[in-house]
């Protein structure tokens, strides 16, 4: 095989030209043999190039290398095993046959090869090739692999694949799509602008163009041939011809077609024969072409030339370079398609980028069918391994300047800023919700696009705050509009949902329905708005900006329902209408209400015709569609009132009355008004009638005035130009008075045709809300949002995204720039700010969870910054949290919050609560020496008892050694003050009574054995508090005291162990300081010697009735008595036996 390949000529050919040295990176496309496989391979290189070179500056040039599998045995080894083989082997090219292997070493020195090669192959047999390349030098190879690998994945830097093939091949990898694959509707294509403009331009020169003259209506059939997902015998070509020539035989513009077909290498001959008899049977020759296999196959001008493109499904690639010439597309027998393919077809069906044969041929053809060739160029323009090749390649060529300068210093990038212009450029950058800097009351407007703020990060913000974020009250409309537009989002978020299962889509008229909510709550929130405005006395400019800013976000939401939203063919007359009634409700409705009022007031004044504002005010309503109006005021005419009043007196009054009455109803049926006359009347009925009255009636011919009233009705130009007094009068009068179907397809450049009779020079230039408009009168999607986002009205940009996502106008795809899809990126950008408004929280999260990329971060944030003023809204995070996955630990830090909130006001207990319900243990340690300094500083233990109270019937929370001792401690006091109550008590009873005051002795010698009980627990616990020492001694005093003693000898000996400890601690010192301590360490250590020996002797005495009549544990006892007296008196500790 070396030998062989050594004497092969190099069939390696360099696309692009390549000047003196190597460029710094060259894009290799394998080739196997398949002339479709090649043909992705070299395209996706050409895109590649194209914008490495335009985009980056980065020089590369493409190479093809013939590299078919021609080894017997690797030929029938699967991918895995293969790429297996070739590892063992030491042999990345075992089994191809390649020209020159040298050339596609990884290892090559860098004056013969580039520096940076990327690998691009396409089909089965190019895998091991582009994956063992890769493993060769992983640091200097980039490898592509188009279409499904069926092998690891992580084997490629990047897999470019259609969807219907992932899927199809997902068993071999994770159930989501991994980030190094990029899906695609269809397969990588080179149907580019350029190369149709190309081929329309000879499609008049070939031999396609001289065939046919120029038909009406001109289709392109291109025929395939049968795999293993599509069969396609003589039988089915014969019952699919028989459909083909059925359907548009219904059409009824049978004779104004022509068509073009062309044949595939793959197509049968039986089948070639039994097509071609058909067509020549169902066409005449002058409306035929059928390429008979003879010279260049005009396969791209068919392309260009053709007004709609019939395929048969068997070709993934050729239905793609179809859709992306942008004319409309219909598969013929996709009913008989199975597997990917019939995955393939209804993934493009359900997306309208084609259509299936059994739809409205008609209604179809006149849709847009742009969009197909815009989604598919997109999909294709963040082309794999862009960033990858720039970065090698600038860190390659800036190795090589720094090699050439000695003296070159390394300078470290600056650390990123913490302040940003962009608040979800902080969020995919920190993985933070951002704050603003500033609290102001804009901030709670900012969803709809008034003020601006500059974001920081939360820890940032919390430096200049003491709450948790700075939240602002948002105004009451605002607010109404804000919950009302969150219903009819999750109301239709919903019914997405219940159609989805099962295997449907919501349609035109949900969408439509749901987008007249929305415009119905704004219209709500203006008008609510303008009425507080003017009942009060004085109104900021901001509010008045706020409300323009809201209906200009109205004006263009009416116009993307209008245009994009219902989803209407270009040449549908409606669309005029509704137009021009959308420029009559937001552009001319100020001065629609100043002529009516003119008009109310002329209609009061006996000769209404001579007031100079009469005839303008007539046309200017006239011109603006109100024939309504205009004909009340028409009426009041003094010619009019006297042959009304006159009536058929004369002929002359007839006349006159005759012609009122023509121009009554022609005013009343103006096309496109919703008038109460009835349903309007059709354009063309309508204009017929306007020309003969202008040209016919004697009455009109000798009045001036109402000569130009029926000019304008007949949509005289000049007439228009002259009467108008804007752009959008003038505009307004052609939508409503030209032909709507042919007013419908120029809608932009009408726009921009009336605007241009209005400029003054050179320095006029539109607004940019009239540039918005005209952008959405294009159709052009792209740049509508891209101008409607620069608005900043977060609000708005959510809600239509997502009616744009569900009608299919805009693509819900995977954008690399943002990390995310485009209507995740406004959610994100909506929920944020809306989080930093206080009570939104709830909204904001709502929108988060419709975020599969950043929403878990944004829920996180929000919930985690939202003030927790109340225990019933913390329940209620708390209740969202339980309900939420992975939001544990967010559990824990808003009690937390809640504990440190009750701790600033004082209640100890509730900060107890929550601090213990979140398992903040040092909290509470820390929460408890607060209790205790407090009780200190007050004199009295209220403190304490009101902040473990609540410990009585929940004694399981206290899990604390410092809260256990701290609950003890108030035990203790209580205990104290039963003691105080019986000595009173016992004081206070009669010594005649003794069976009382027997009883009344005993409970009081009971409850202080309990206190000397309490006493020995606290001293014995570690986390008894050092600065209570003397407080807890001087409590064991007073029970010193008693006579007999309530202390056992095992709770004395804990107490002189407790005075030892004392003694040896490193802070003994600050104890001693007070004389009153050292005096009351010695009064108890005497006080314990005498206690001791009176325990000793009475646990002597009962000893045998307790243990028995056994004498032995009566005389040890008694010698650990005579110990301890013997210790007491010599001062020394006991020694155990």
């Amino acid at each position: 095989m070396c030998s062989r390949r050594a004497v092969l000529h190099l069939r390696i050919h360099l696309i692009t030209a390549m000047t003196g040295r190597h460029p710094a990176v060259r894009l290799v496309a394998l080739g196997n043999g398949a002339a479709g496989a090649e043909k992705q391979a070299l395209a996706l290189a050409h895109r590649l190039q194209h914008v490495l070179q335009r985009g980056h500056n980065v020089p590369c040039s493409v190479a093809f290398v013939p590299a078919p599998l021609t080894h017997r045995v690797a030929r029938r080894l699967p991918p895995t095993l293969h790429v297996a083989a070739a590892r063992v082997l030491r042999s990345p090219w075992f089994g191809y046959d390649c020209a020159v292997p040298s050339l596609l070493a990884a290892d090559a020195p860098s004056e013969t090869a580039p520096r940076v090669d990327v690998a691009i192959g396409c089909g089965r047999t190019t895998v091991a090739l582009c994956a063992a390349w890769k493993l060769t030098a992983p640091a200097r190879v980039y490898n592509i692999q188009i279409q499904h690998p069926r092998t690891p994945l992580h084997w490629f830097d990047a897999v470019v694949t259609p969807r219907h093939d992932f899927a199809a091949g997902r068993f071999l990898g994770p159930s989501t799509v991994p980030r190094n694959v990029h899906l695609t509707f269809g397969t990588v294509f080179d149907v580019t602008t350029e190369l149709l403009e190309r081929e329309a331009a000879a499609y008049e020169r070939n031999a396609l163009g001289t065939a046919l003259p120029r038909a009406k209506t001109v289709l392109a059939l291109l025929i395939g041939g049968p795999c293993r997902g599509f069969p396609f015998s003589r039988a089915d070509a014969e019952t699919m011809m028989d459909d083909f020539h059925g359907r548009l035989k219904a059409t009824g513009n049978y004779d104004d077609m022509a068509l073009v077909a062309t044949f595939s290498r793959r197509t049968p001959t039986d089948v070639k024969s039994v097509i071609a008899t058909q067509l020549r049977a169902n066409w005449r020759p002058d409306r035929l072409f059928l390429w008979d296999g003879n010279g260049a196959n005009p396969y791209y001008a068919m392309l260009a030339g053709a007004d709609a493109i019939v395929i048969t499904p068997d070709s993934v690639s050729m239905t793609t370079e179809a859709i992306a010439s942008g004319k409309a597309v219909f598969t013929l027998g996709t009913d008989r398609c199975t597997g990917k393919f019939r995955n393939f077809h209804d993934t493009l069906t359900t997306n309208h980028l084609a259509h299936s044969w059994t739809d409205n041929f008609s209604t179809s053809m006149h849709m847009p069918q742009q969009r197909g060739k815009v989604l598919l160029d997109k999909e294709l323009q963040q082309v794999p391994g862009t960033d990858w090749v720039v970065a090698q390649a600038t860190g390659a060529l800036e190795s090589t300047n720094s090699a050439t300068a000695p003296n070159a210093t390394t300078t470290m990038a600056p650390a990123m800023s913490r302040t940003f212009s962009d608040g979800f450029e902080m969020l995919t950058k920190a993985k933070q919700l951002p704050l603003p800097s500033s609290v102001h009351p804009s901030v709670a407007r900012l969803p709809w696009g008034q003020g601006k703020a500059s974001w920081v990060g939360y820890d940032a913000a919390a430096a200049h705050t003491n709450q948790p974020y700075p939240a602002t009250a948002m105004p009451r409309e605002l607010q109404k509009l804000t919950a009302t537009s969150y219903a009819i989002f999750m109301q239709l978020a919903r019914l997405d949902e219940e159609k989805k299962r099962t295997e449907r889509e919501l349609g035109d008229l949900e969408i439509v329905k749901a987008s007249r909510h929305y415009r119905e709550a704004l219209r709500t929130a203006i008008f609510g708005l303008e009425d507080r405005l003017a009942s009060s006395s004085s109104s900021s400019d901001s509010d008045d900006e706020l409300v323009d800013l809201l209906k200009v976000s109205l004006a263009v939401w009416h116009l993307c329902e209008v245009l994009f939203l219902q989803r209407r063919p270009r040449d549908d007359k409606r669309i005029a209408y509704d137009l021009a009634q959308w420029l009559q409700e937001h552009y001319a409705s100020v001065r629609l209400d100043e002529l009516e009022q003119t008009s109310v007031r002329m209609r009061s004044l006996t000769k209404p015709e001579l007031d100079a504002a009469f005839w303008p005010t007539l046309y200017a309503l006239v011109m603006m569609g109100a024939g309504r109006h205009a004909w009340a005021l028409l009426a009041s005419h003094s010619a009019h009132q006297g042959a009304f009043a006159r009536g058929v007196a004369s002929l002359s009054t007839a006349s006159t009355h005759s012609t009122f009455q023509s121009i009554q109803r022609l005013l009343l049926c103006m096309p496109g008004s919703n008038s109460g006359a009835g349903v309007s009347q059709e354009w063309s009925q309508w204009h017929n009638a306007c020309m003969y009255l202008l040209n016919a009636d004697t009455f009109v011919k000798a009045d001036a005035n109402l000569t130009t009233l029926l000019e304008i009705m007949s949509a005289k130009d000049d007439t228009l130009k002259r009467q108008s007094k804007t752009w959008y009068e003038l505009m307004m009068a052609r939508l409503f008075l030209e032909e709507p179907k042919r007013v419908a397809h120029r809608l932009e450049f009408l726009m921009g045709n009336c605007w241009r009779v209005f400029q003054s020079g050179d320095h006029d230039q539109m607004s940019n809300f009239d540039c918005i408009i005209l952008a959405i009168l294009q159709y052009d999607v792209q740049s509508a949002m891209k101008d409607i986002s620069a608005m900043n009205c977060s609000w708005m940009t959510a809600h239509l995204t997502d009616l744009l996502v569900k009608s299919h106008t805009v693509a819900d795809d995977h954008v690399p720039a943002i990390g995310c899809t485009l209507r995740e990126h406004f959610f994100i950008s909506y929920a944020a700010e809306l989080a930093l408004n206080s009570g939104m929280w709830q909204f904001s999260v709502g929108y988060f969870e419709r975020c599969p990329v950043f929403g878990m971060i944004g829920v996180r944030a929000t919930l985690e910054r939202e003030p927790v003023a109340s225990d019933d809204k913390t329940h209620r995070l708390l209740a969202y949290c339980r309900s939420k996955k992975g939001l544990g630990a967010l559990q824990q830090r808003i009690t937390a919050r809640r504990g440190r909130a009750c701790q600033t006001q004082g209640r100890h207990a509730a900060a107890l609560h929550w601090l213990l319900r979140g398992s903040h243990l040092d909290d509470v340690d820390a929460l408890c020496d607060l209790v205790l300094e407090e009780c200190s500083n007050v004199g009295s233990q209220t403190p304490l008892n009101e902040a473990v109270e609540f410990l009585e019937t929940h004694p399981e929370l206290a899990r604390t050694q410092k809260l256990l001792w701290l609950v003890q401690y108030r035990e203790l006091y209580l205990v104290l003050e039963d003691v105080e109550s019986l000595r009173r008590q016992l004081k206070e009873t009669n010594a005649t009574h003794r069976t009382q005051l027997t009883e009344v002795s005993d409970n009081l010698r009971f409850v202080s054995q309990e206190a000397a009980k309490r006493v020995f627990q606290l001293i014995n616990s570690t986390a008894a508090p050092s600065h209570l020492r003397g407080v807890l001694l001087r409590e064991a005093e007073k029970l010193l005291l008693l006579e007999p003693t309530v202390f056992t000898s095992r709770q004395l000996y804990a107490l002189m162990g407790y005075l030892h400890d004392l003694d040896r601690s490193f802070d003994k010192s600050a104890f001693y300081e007070s004389s009153e301590n050292q005096a009351l360490k010695h009064k108890i250590e005497t006080l314990i010697s005498r206690n001791l020996c009176e325990a000793l002797l009475a646990e002597a005495a009962g000893a045998p009735a307790a243990a028995g009549a056994s004498s032995g544990p009566t005389s040890d006892l008694l010698t650990s008595s005579s110990q301890a007296l013997a210790w007491i008196s010599a001062g020394d500790e006991p020694v155990e036996e």
